[in-house]
């Protein structure tokens, strides 16, 4: 062995610096703590992932049921003096009446035709001016001796009336007021009874506002909205079924009165089953409707009372909540996504800062390394100076050499960082560009749905939400395995589906720009593929078909599909100015574009070739003669030929 042989390289048995040591023990130990750390990170999320769900939908039904129970006692608060604007307005009609001399005429001869036809006749104009029902006079034993619809069929003179509690606190008490269902006419009513004054001879006169003229007056909203008596029993609804029941079961001695008074004459009384669920404040309450058993399985709904002036009503609403629910998943579905983005970013600048040190750390030992050499360099250098001038050339050869390994090393170190870079910055933001655009869209679309109460529709557009999300997880999984040759998963897929999937993704986009895109020969084609890669490329395609068209004319896209064989072409045509000559030849190169700085970084066609090869097709571009780009993706069909040759 000649001497130059041992020149810059280290003596056999030499040990390392513990040091490098370490660093060779990290780098060849790394891939299991790595995996373990990626799970335990996993593990740690899914708390935090929950948590999110939790607050969030917490914070948004706290919201939403403060804001409805606020909107409901506003409302409530309208529909309660309307009807008290209603019952108040005709409270002092009978005394007024009472008062005319006719009445208290006929009260003294009440056999006299004369008086009674001037009575009738007084009440009947008293009726029509007022815009009430009935008026009518009971005598001091309850008996009607005149009446405004003296001439009708069912005309209260000569009914005995003594029974209805009106009539007897009118005579008590000088005036009274009473609610239920008439029993000459069948038709229910307010009635306002008032005792004639005390120079006159004893009797009552009523005034009787019908329920339909108070249900036109009173106009309740569209939900479940009803006013009650101070039993509980519903006098007015926006909902027909719900008309004379009481909104919980009454006691027998309740019962028994409605009876003797006849106040809800004809009627069953059938109890509509409220049951409390939760008093949230004074007068509001979650609670279920029907039996116990009935309300154990239904959602609660929002209760909302409101006093109706003197008379003992209430006013009450019930609220479906399943828009606030919807709302909640929605919020919950949000707060997740946020997390998991946000834990995404953490965990990108922790694995950015690690590899840095790793970076630092190697760079470090290279330099150790390189000053070791040259001392060593240095010292044969010196010790063979004398020995051999034939050595001069060699020892210079060789220091050539290590020049140039380190200047390939330093270059092959930069293009790495350079590829890294690209796959996760690069990468990420340009396949995530338009799911993230459709998510947007489809959010504030979910708004305006909830805001018109479209429920059905909007849970459709979560559900799209739902996906996109899932192939936002899916995209972030490929870029993964486009880094590095990974197990491509075959499968037969139709074409109709997935170019729908990526119209929907680029909808907005194409409808912006008034785009018209024709498929041909799309139905009834099947290719073997990998149903979400293959999304990938047309979704790129199609995003450079779209870019292309700025500013053209009636812009339009084609989209040919021909079977030929075992092979299916799909070809992507627009009628924008197509490639430049310059980048034609160059076009599937990374960062190679024809967009302007800022709108692409060249990365697109790129992928989507990665993505054909592994799946055993091909991506070919040209330009069309009448002007435009076409590209033509080249995949196996799906029959069982292909699919056994790939099984």
């Amino acid at each position: 062995m000649s001497t130059s042989d041992t020149v810059g390289r280290p003596e056999r048995g030499a040990a390392l610096p513990p040091s490098d040591v370490a660093l060779l023990a990290d780098m060849q130990h790394s891939s299991p703590a790595k995996r373990r750390q990626r799970l335990l990170r996993l593990l740690a999320a899914i708390p935090l992932l929950a948590l999110a769900a939790w607050a969030g939908g917490e914070w948004t039904w706290r919201i939403q049921l403060d804001q409805l129970i606020g909107q409901q006692a506003q409302e409530l608060r309208t529909q309660s003096m309307r009807l008290h604007e209603v019952i108040d307005r005709y409270a002092n009609a009978a005394g007024v009446a009472a008062l005319h001399p006719a009445i208290q005429d006929v009260l003294k001869f009440p056999n006299d035709p004369v008086r009674v036809d001037r009575a009738n006749r007084y009440l009947q104009e008293f009726s029509r001016r007022l815009d009430t029902d009935v008026v009518y006079v009971l005598n001091e034993a309850g008996v009607g001796i005149a009446a405004s619809n003296w001439d009708s069929p069912t005309t209260f003179v000569g009914i005995d009336l003594s029974y209805r509690p009106y009539f007897k606190e009118a005579l008590g008490r000088g005036h009274g007021q009473f609610w239920g269902i008439g029993t000459t006419s069948n038709r229910p009513g307010y009635f306002f009874a008032e005792a004639m004054p005390a120079e006159s001879p004893a009797g009552v006169v009523v005034v009787k506002l019908e329920l339909a003229r108070i249900s036109a007056r009173w106009q309740p909203p569209a939900n479940h909205t009803v006013a009650i008596d101070d039993l509980g029993v519903v006098l007015l609804s926006s909902t027909p079924d719900w008309q004379y029941r009481p909104l919980k079961p009454l006691p027998p001695d309740v019962l028994a009165r409605f009876r003797s008074t006849r106040q809800y004459e004809g009627q069953r009384l059938d109890p509509i089953g409220v049951q409390l669920k939760r008093q949230l404040t004074p007068g509001t309450s979650l609670v279920t409707l029907g039996t116990r058993e009935e309300s154990s399985r239904a959602e609660p709904m929002l209760m909302k009372q409101a006093p109706v002036g003197q008379f003992g009503w209430q006013v009450v609403s019930f609220t479906d909540l399943s828009g606030v629910r919807l709302v909640v998943m929605l919020a919950r579905v949000l707060s997740v996504l946020a997390t998991a983005l946000s834990l995404l970013a953490i965990l990108l600048i922790i694995q950015r800062r690690r590899a840095r040190k790793q970076e630092r750390t190697a760079r470090d030992a290279l330099l150790r390394a390189k000053r070791e050499l040259e001392d060593k360099v240095r010292e044969r250098t010196h010790e063979l100076m004398s020995a051999n001038a034939r050595l001069r050339d060699e020892v210079s050869e060789r220091a050539r050499t290590a020049d140039a390994l380190r200047a390939t090393q330093d270059e092959l170190v930069h293009a790495g960082k350079l590829a890294v870079l690209g796959q996760m910055a690069a990468g990420i933001t340009h396949e995530l560009n338009q799911p993230l655009a459709a998510l947007r869209a489809l959010s504030e679309n979910t708004q305006l749905l909830l805001e018109r109460d479209m429920r059905d529709d909007a849970l459709d557009t979560v559900a799209r939400m739902a996906g996109l999300v899932e192939r936002m997880a899916g995209i972030t999984g490929q870029l993964r395995l486009f880094a590095r040759k990974g197990t491509v998963s075959l499968e037969a897929a139709s074409v109709a589906p997935m170019l729908d999937s990526t119209s929907l993704l680029l909808d907005a986009r194409i409808r912006a720009r008034d785009i018209v895109v024709v498929e041909h020969g799309v139905s009834g084609v099947a290719i073997l593929c990998d149903p979400s890669r293959m999304e990938q490329v047309f979704v790129n395609l199609l995003s450079n078909a779209i870019d292309a068209l700025a500013g053209v004319v009636a812009p339009r896209i084609d989209i040919v599909v021909t079977s030929n064989g075992n092979r299916v072409r799909i070809a992507i045509c627009d009628n924008g100015p197509g490639v430049p000559d310059d980048i034609m030849p160059r076009v599937f190169d990374p960062f190679v574009t024809a967009k302007v700085a800022g709108a692409g970084l060249g990365l697109g066609l790129t992928i989507s070739q990665k993505i054909l090869r592994d799946i055993g097709g091909s991506l070919y571009a040209r330009n069309l003669p009448d002007g435009g780009a076409e590209f033509t993706v080249d995949v196996p069909a799906a029959t069982p030929q292909t699919e056994s040759l790939h099984a």
